[in-house]
């Protein structure tokens, strides 16, 4: 471990830049001998390979992100109501009310009992208010595990994006290295050719004898006329 300059963040050895404050540090390239076709033809590959990665780890970061914006928890989720559990109540008590009075009225006419029947006409009236608190306390209860559900899935997505957020934080951190590694190569590769096609094309150029050194070979692609 060594210690960074900028933030003095402990970092690791090999890292070319520091992961909390952004700090890069100067790399130094492999020694390639670019005088020779072999080493011309080994430093397109590693480019190649490098290129590759960065559009690989660029295209995995970009769908990691769509995923992470896709699935993203809103800061104010949906809840349920009381309301959405307690509507049908109205009508169970109405119903309620309904059926004790035909009930009630049917016996208290066999009882020829008209004590019978006042008393059937305030149970009726009371059967409404009776029906009606019961089920806000069941709806209460309903809606309480309906949010209860919601809210462990949204927090079980949460925990998964967590760890999406990390992966694409390494992803990164990856990227970050590798472009510091290849700064290296800025003088020797123009920035347009700066992708794998174009260090496929210096390799076609090298093993074809089109080219004899790594030079060459940008310069023809600089200049195909020529």
């Amino acid at each position: 471990m060594r210690n960074c300059p900028s933030c003095g963040s402990q970092i690791a050895d090999t890292a070319t830049a520091c992961i909390f404050c952004g700090h890069t540090f100067e790399v130094q390239p492999a020694a390639t001998d670019l005088s020779t076709k072999e080493g011309s033809i080994k430093l397109a590959r590693k480019l190649l390979n490098n290129y590759e990665r960065l559009e690989n780890l660029n295209t995995e970061i970009n769908d990691l992100e769509f995923q992470i914006k896709k699935r993203q928890v809103s800061s104010t989720p949906p809840r349920y109501s009381t309301f959405r559990f307690f509507w049908p109540f109205f009508i169970v008590a109405i119903g309620a009310s309904v059926l004790v009075a035909f009930l009630g009225s049917i016996m208290a006419v066999a009882a020829n009992s008209e004590l019978l029947l006042a008393f059937v006409k305030i149970l009726s009236y009371l059967a409404v208010p009776i029906v009606l608190l019961a089920g806000l306390f069941i709806a209460k209860a309903l809606r309480n595990r309906a949010n209860a559900k919601l809210e462990e899935k949204e927090n079980a997505i949460t925990y998964e994006l967590n760890g999406v957020h990390q992966k694409v934080v390494g992803l990164r951190n990856q990227q970050s290295d590798l472009s510091v590694e290849m700064l290296v190569y800025k003088d020797l590769v123009p920035f347009n050719m700066r992708n794998r096609i174009y260090m496929q094309k210096v390799i076609n150029l090298l093993e074809t004898d089109r080219a004899g050194t790594f030079e060459e070979a940008i310069e023809t692609l600089k200049n195909p006329r020529k």
